[in-house]
């Protein structure tokens, strides 16, 4: 849901909602609400779940040499490496465990690889 949905555009809160048999609420005279979340994919994404193109060849080969049916792979067939924080990880090596997300954050930020809100 973290990359399907924008806040700003794919909420919405739908008042008036009855609780149903759940306990009521002490405000608004017992009535709830409810959170429409649009988490659905909106565009095409690059295909950075996929494994490397080296592993994919090597796999069609695997595939190819057991003499199993013959592979029709459709674009994007292969991932890439997005490398963001590898080389800032590597160049850190002594970083404590409860500090790298923090100190990584504030690399990229810095580096422009991320933006804040």
């Amino acid at each position: 849901m973290s990359y399907r949905c924008q806040p700003q555009h794919d909420l919405v809160v739908v008042p008036h909602k009855d609780p149903g048999h759940g306990p009521r609420g002490p405000r608004d005279g017992g009535e709830s609400a409810a959170v429409l979340i649009n988490a659905t994919l909106k565009g095409t994404f690059a295909p950075v779940a996929l494994p490397k193109r080296e592993f994919m060849e090597h796999a069609k080969a695997i595939w190819e040499r057991l003499g199993l049916p013959p592979l029709t792979p459709e674009p994007p067939w292969h991932g890439y490496d997005l490398d963001i924080g590898r080389n800032i990880l590597r160049a850190r090596p002594r970083w404590r465990s409860g500090a790298i997300i923090s100190n990584l954050a504030k690399t990229l930020l810095m580096n422009g690889a991320a933006t804040s809100p």
